[in-house]
């Protein structure tokens, strides 16, 4: 246990266990804490420690990634809501206009191409199962909206082209298809779509039934214009979704339009007040302007829509501006806390391998073991990472513990104390930087070596 109490460990290939960001970063500590006995922990780090490690280490930037692109967890939305709001509502006044090229904002009155045909026509997150994309195609009340405003024969006919450009494009039926972008077929749907392509030879695809009809109107429905660009989307065919959304929203979401266009109170329906009024859940959460989209990310809320994918640096621009926001706004720590509990996956396999070293330094780092020992620690990092973390190294942890590394970019060494040069597992050369390079031996000309290799490099 004393070994374990006293050094800090971190490997070039480091395991990371399955859970959250949180939970790997405070696995030693944890550990500690349970142990026991005098001289230990009697706390863990907290969050402005753990935000501390993770800015000195270079991870903030990943960690606020997984924190934007995360739903907020139930028992933080009662908190969080109002405070997103009021960053959604600045951040329209401020960069609306001027984001409106880069995003598409959920706006009631206008067809999304980025998003779903599905998504177009529900504008807003099911409650009940029956209205999942899943369960849709058999919906016997979506079914007779569709057929009462005469776009299932439409969907359907679109689900078939889709079905056809998708056989026609792949050289066969095997992953070729499932690696296409450009179509609207899942991998883990491909098997269902691979028997029914099969079904289709030797007969006319309008003459298909049942199930069959289910899955071209499913097709149909995950179909996004902007992305899956086998298929132009006539718009007259836009403006009849534009349509039933309208007839949707208020037959089965029960809302009035002006809510979900300026976020007024509107006239909500006897019988959907009726539902609401008993505790009963009403079918549908309709996107509205002055509320909280609770099964949206964090940045979704703040834009209130989606960043276009085919607009190159529009990811980048409105992350940088949502930040600033969040700072001005001292919500920024918020944010990088809901990332922390972003899942990593079963041996960190959701992280990159630069963040997988990220993340066991600063769990070594929030151990504060009186001897780290780094074992190329920074191998898959860039350089400036590199950098940034010899950096704090040599001046953070300067005179508080003892930092053994084993290094093969000799251009890191420079400020240890002393640097031993390893042959077949035996020290041939030891002395601090200055002595060795003076003495232009074994370590000088590895040094040159390495100098010259990194010049090369660019």
């Amino acid at each position: 246990m004393d070994t374990s109490r006293n050094i800090g460990f971190v490997t070039q290939q480091p395991f990371i266990f399955d859970g959250t960001i949180r939970e790997n970063l405070l696995y030693a500590c944890t550990a500690l804490l349970a142990a026991g006995g005098p001289g230990e922990k009697e706390s863990l780090p907290d969050r402005e420690q753990i935000l501390h490690v993770v800015r000195q280490v270079g991870l903030e930037e990943d960690i606020l990634r997984f924190g934007l692109n995360a739903v907020v967890a139930e028992d933080r939305q009662e908190s969080l809501a109002p405070l997103l709001i009021k960053l959604r509502e600045r951040f329209q006044r401020q960069w609306g206009s001027d984001a409106a090229d880069m995003v598409e904002f959920f706006d009631v009155t206008r067809f999304l191409h980025h998003r779903t045909i599905y998504g177009n026509i529900i504008f807003g997150d099911p409650e009940r199962e029956e209205y999942e994309l899943d369960n849709l195609p058999k919906n016997p009340a979506f079914l007779k909206l569709l057929t009462d405003t005469g776009l299932y024969e439409p969907l359907l006919d679109l689900g078939r082209k889709l079905l056809e450009q998708s056989v026609m494009l792949s050289k066969d039926l095997g992953q070729d298809l499932v690696l296409m972008e450009d179509i609207p077929i899942a991998p883990d749907q491909f098997e269902h779509y691979r028997e029914l392509v099969r079904r289709m030879y030797g007969e006319q695809l309008n003459q298909l039934t049942g199930r069959d009809n289910e899955l071209v109107l499913r097709l149909a429905l995950q179909f996004i214009p902007a992305e899956h660009d086998i298929v132009a989307l006539p718009v007259p065919l836009e403006e009849k979704i534009l349509e039933v959304r309208h007839k949707f929203i208020e037959e089965i979401g029960g809302k009035d339009l002006l809510q979900c266009q300026f976020g007024e109170e509107g006239d909500i329906p006897a019988e959907i007040k009726a539902k609401t009024d008993k505790g009963e859940t009403v079918d549908f959460s309709t996107y509205c302007p002055s509320q909280y989209l609770y099964t949206k990310s964090v940045l979704d809320n703040i834009l209130f829509g989606r960043v276009q994918r085919n607009q190159p640096g529009a990811a980048e621009k409105m992350q940088q501006l949502v930040v600033k926001l969040l700072e001005e706004e001292k919500l920024l720590d918020e944010v990088l806390d809901i990332g922390l509990d972003f899942q990593v996956g079963s041996k960190g396999d959701r992280l990159s391998g630069g963040q997988k070293q990220k993340v066991a330094i600063v769990r070594a780092l929030l151990k504060e073991a009186p001897i780290l020992i780094l074992d190329e620690a920074t191998a898959s990092l860039d350089n400036t990472s590199q950098a940034r973390i010899q950096h704090m190294l040599e001046t953070d942890l300067k005179g508080k513990c003892t930092v053994v590394a084993v290094v093969h970019r000799l251009d890191t060494v420079a400020a240890y104390d002393r640097i031993a040069v390893l042959k077949a597992g035996r020290i041939v050369e030891m002395g601090q930087y200055d002595q060795l390079m003076a003495a232009k031996s074994i370590f000088y000309g590895l040094r040159q070596a390495s100098a010259a290799a990194l010049d090369a490099a660019g």
